[in-house]
This record gives C-alpha cells, sequence and structure tokens, in this order.
C-alpha cells in the first residue's frame, strides 16, 4: 500500500514566490457564515457562503520578490497578493514571506489596474 504522507513543499509556488526560497507554505480554506437568531439572541441558524482560500509562503529573500496588489500563480490558480514582507537581522540571513488570497471564482484585479499605483521596491 502506498503511503499517503508527503515531503517537503509540494505545490508549485514558482508563480509567487520569485526571490524567495521558500522554505514552508500554509493554505487555509474558510467561509463567511451567516447567522439567524432568536428573540433570546440565541442561534437557530447558520449557513456557509463564499469559499475563501488563504496562503501563505515563508522563505528566505534572494531577490526582490512579488508586491503586494499583484497578481500571481499557486498550484496554477490565481491569487491575489495581499501581502510582502522582508525581516532583517544583523545574525541571519533576510526572511520573508508573501501572502495571497483567492475567493469563489472572483474576477482578481491588481493595484496598478484599479488605482494606477506603481508598485514599491523593498
Amino acid at each position: 500500500m502506498a503511503s499517503t504522507r508527503h515531503f517537503g513543499v509540494l505545490t508549485d509556488t514558482s508563480g509567487i514566490s520569485s526571490g524567495l526560497i521558500v522554505t514552508d507554505m500554509s493554505i487555509s480554506n474558510t467561509t463567511d457564515t451567516a447567522e439567524a437568531r432568536n428573540e433570546k439572541g440565541a442561534v437557530i441558524d447558520m449557513a456557509s457562503y463564499s469559499l475563501r482560500q488563504n496562503i501563505s509562503i515563508n522563505g528566505t529573500w534572494v531577490g526582490g520578490g512579488i508586491q503586494a496588489g499583484t497578481i500571481a500563480t499557486v498550484g496554477g490558480k490565481s491569487v491575489l497578493v495581499t501581502e510582502n514582507t522582508k525581516n532583517e537581522t544583523n545574525s541571519d540571513f533576510q526572511k520573508g514571506s508573501i501572502t495571497a488570497v483567492r475567493a469563489d471564482d472572483a474576477e482578481l484585479w491588481d493595484i496598478a489596474t484599479i488605482s494606477g499605483q506603481a508598485s514599491m521596491n523593498l
């Protein structure tokens, strides 16, 4: 019988990890919920809607990295990059993280298209 355990980062991160050697990543799937309450305030119905996937990638910086507000791909799916963080210290290499999100089948718009804002160089 084949093992169901996997070792390492297997998801294709090449579309989002430019400038970052990926050491770990996490993907969390969430949903929004709506509640109905009775006259005493107790929840009597709960419904789930709008699926969302949050992606966080961590690693060592080796370049400029992808900028927040851009559209990238993770595992072959388009995502909106919401955060790009760089950590510097005098006792280690520069570390960083990239956070992205996708929801339902939402059309993604990058910051340059919406506001004409240019990206910042870190």
